[in-house]
C-alpha cells in the first residue's frame, strides 16, 4: 500500500476516496449477483408453476368435452346434484 509520506494530502484523500468506491462497488456487484440468482430462481419457479397450471387446465378441459344429450322433461320441481346428473343413463327417471 502507498505510504502517506510520499503523497500529498489531496492525493491521499483521492486515493482513499477511490479505494472506498472500489470496495463499495465490489459490495454492490456481490449484492447484484445474489439478486440476479434470486430472480432467476423465482422465474424458474414461476415457469414450472405456469407449466403445471397449463397441464392441469388441459386435463380439466379434456374431461369437459361437449356432448349432445337428448332430454325429455315434464313440468315439475326437483333437485339433483351434478354428480347424479353425470351418472344418469338412458331411461332414468328423476322424481320430485
Amino acid at each position: 500500500m502507498l505510504e502517506e509520506k510520499n503523497l500529498s494530502k489531496e492525493a491521499l484523500e483521492k486515493f482513499t476516496e477511490l479505494q472506498n468506491l472500489y470496495f463499495e462497488n465490489q459490495d454492490y456487484l456481490e449484492k447484484s449477483k445474489e439478486l440476479t440468482r434470486e430472480i432467476l430462481e423465482t422465474e424458474k419457479l414461476l415457469l414450472s408453476n405456469e407449466e403445471l397450471l397449463e397441464e392441469s387446465r388441459k386435463k380439466f378441459e379434456e374431461g369437459l368435452q361437449p356432448i349432445e344429450v337428448n332430454v325429455c322433461a315434464q313440468l315439475g320441481d326437483t333437485h339433483i346434484t351434478v354428480n347424479d346428473f353425470l351418472r344418469l343413463t338412458k331411461g332414468d327417471i328423476i322424481k320430485p
